[in-house]
Formats: structure tokens, sequence, C-alpha cells
């Protein structure tokens, strides 16, 4: 009992002092920081009448150095089992999703119709003035990715990696849903392989600069006029105390910096989604997780933490690699209170 007191006494006495330290540097710069954004937003209005707000720095995270490309992306692809054509889409998306407008009477989906572009070293939104739906909503028409037609699941999962490294046309929204004809879909339900040939793929690509996966599932919903039922996540809903409360903000920055401090170990940086190997899973029951979760008394999300863990191990195992002692994952929850149109974590 008295080595773990003296043991846990200095790293008590060390997250303090770090934690008054790092606040009384961070805190005075980041005021500035606050101001000097106010100040560019009111000359930006003035200045700039063209330029719409400043760019959140939650949504900054996502912005990448050359504005024809992104960061990060979302790409999600539904088989439909009829013949859809691109003015059906197009008209679906005039009538149910651009008209839309939220509480506040502004148009819930603005982000569809604007891009990012460079000002006084900051992010400004602007709008495309020449916006055209045909620009973003046609039949897939990057013949140099090789799809033929007809198509199946097998060229698909060729050609979906090769998709998020088309770069985005200039001045314009950086979104698009592609419609692809003549695919030939295979329905494996209750084993028996039905081949349905009249069937659409369309496939949705978005800058992760514009929208959080959230919000994609809330656009699916008015455009398709569809439930899109999901798990809902959501974060701890513990209440804090106080003397919890404080407790965080002292240990914060010591939890923070001690995988680089003492273990030298901190997130790697991702290069782009370049030359990413990706594969799908055979349909997991909910009840198999539900029984896991049972049997070592843990919570759901618990349970689909420990997978990617063992996936990422196998993986590294499979490719005759050393598995770490310890692998970092990091999971994006949004807030509880998510707007669900377009916005990133809130």
């Amino acid at each position: 009992m008295i080595k773990e007191v003296f043991c846990t006494l200095p790293i008590r006495l060390c997250a303090i002092a770090l934690s008054c330290t790092v606040y009384s540097i961070f805190v005075p710069i980041l005021f500035i920081i606050f101001v000097w954004r106010w100040f560019l937003t009111a000359a930006g209005r003035i200045l700039r009448p063209d330029l719409d707000c400043i760019v959140s720095a939650r949504d900054a995270f996502f912005v990448h150095d050359d504005a024809n490309k992104s960061q990060y992306q979302i790409l999600i692809s539904f088989v439909v089992n009829n013949i859809v054509s691109e003015l059906r889409v197009q008209e679906m998306f005039q009538q149910r999703v651009f008209p839309l407008k939220d509480s506040d009477g502004a148009l819930a989906y603005k982000r569809l119709f604007q891009y990012w572009t460079r000002c006084w070293g900051y992010s400004f939104w602007k709008t495309d003035e020449d916006f055209n739906v045909r620009n973003h909503v046609r039949k897939f028409d990057y013949d140099n990715l090789g799809l033929p037609s007809p198509t199946d699941e097998s060229l698909i999962k060729r050609v979906l990696p090769k998709l998020g490294e088309i770069p985005w046309k200039p001045n314009r929204s950086h979104w698009e849903a592609l419609i692809v004809s003549s695919y030939e879909f295979v329905n494996n339900c209750e084993s028996k392989s039905v081949s349905q040939r009249n069937c659409t793929l369309l496939i949705f690509r978005f800058d992760h600069f514009l929208l959080d996966g959230l919000s994609t599932i809330s656009l699916f919903r008015v455009l398709f006029r569809s439930e899109f039922n999901i798990p809902k996540p959501r974060r701890n809903e513990r209440k804090l105390s106080i003397l919890e409360r404080a407790s965080v903000l002292i240990y914060l920055p010591y939890r923070i910096l001690e995988p680089i401090l003492f273990t030298r170990r901190c997130l790697s940086k991702r290069t782009g989604p370049d030359h990413l190997i990706y594969d799908f899973t055979e349909n997991i029951p909910v009840s198999m997780i539900k029984m896991i979760k049972a049997t070592h008394g843990v919570d759901f999300a618990a349970v689909g933490t420990s997978v990617i863990n063992a996936t990422i191990c196998r993986c590294l195992k499979l490719g005759g690699k050393n598995v770490p002692a310890f692998i970092d994952v990091m999971s994006a929850l949004p807030r509880p209170d998510h707007t669900g149109v377009m916005c990133n974590y809130g």
C-alpha cells in the first residue's frame, strides 16, 4: 500500500505541473487565435463578399493542402433492384434535398453547393455560382478506371480504391453520385444464389471535409425517403462530478503525452488513401456480439474495438510481422447534440 502511494504521488505531481505549464501557455495562444479568426471573418465579409464564413477548426482538420484533393473520403455504394437513370437521381436531389431547410430557415444541405478556398492563409467556404446538379450526379464516366459493362462485385472492389485517388474538379463542391447500369448482383440470401441482371449500382463519393458518416446516413434518409436504421453511436452517458471534471482537466495533458514520453509510442501518420487494401467479411450476427458481451461482461462497443485490434494483429501475423504489445485505436463518435445535417461530429 505504501509503495503504491509513493508510486502514484510523483505521477500526480507531474500531471499537475504539466497541466499548469500547458494551460498557462496554450490558453492565451488559443484566445489570440480565436480573436484573430473573428477578425478575419469580419474582414472577409467586407473585403471579400464573394466568400462565405470561415471554415471551422473541426472541418479544417479534413482540409487537404491541394484544393482539388481530399484528406479523407467517404465512399458508399448501393445496389438497386431496378433500372435507375441519372435523371431520376438528379430529380430526387432537386426535389428532396436541395430545398430542405433547418429550424433556422437556412438551407440544411448548403454544403452541397460549396467548396473551400484559401484567403489570408485560412480556409473559407465559397458557393459555386455555376452549380449544376448534372456535374455531380451522372453516369459513371471515369473510363480510365477500366470498368466494363456489365460489371459485378469483384470488378467494383478493384475500382473503388482507384476512385478515391481521382482529384476533384476545380471550383466545385467535393461530392458526386455515380450511376453504374447493367450491374450483375448475386444474392446469396438463404444459401440460394440468384443472379439479378436488371440492377443499378449507385456510388456516392464525398469529401470528409463536407460531412461525417452520420450526416451521410441522414442525407440518404432524405434522398431515398427511407429509415436507414443503424445502431446509434453514443458516448458514455455517466455524469461526472465537479471533482472528477477537475481531475480530467489535470490529467488530460499527461495522458496525451504519456505514450510518447514513456513508451515512445504515438499514433502513426497516414500518408493518404493510396494503395489501401480492404476486404469484406460475411455478415456477423448481432446475437454473437451480444453473447461475447455477456460472457466477458463488457460493453457492446468494447467487443467491436477488440475485433478491430484482433484483425490488425491477424493481418500482421499473416504478413510475417511482429505484433506489438500495444495497438492504438482511435474511434470518432458524434456529439450527443449532433444536428443530423451536413457537419463533422457535431
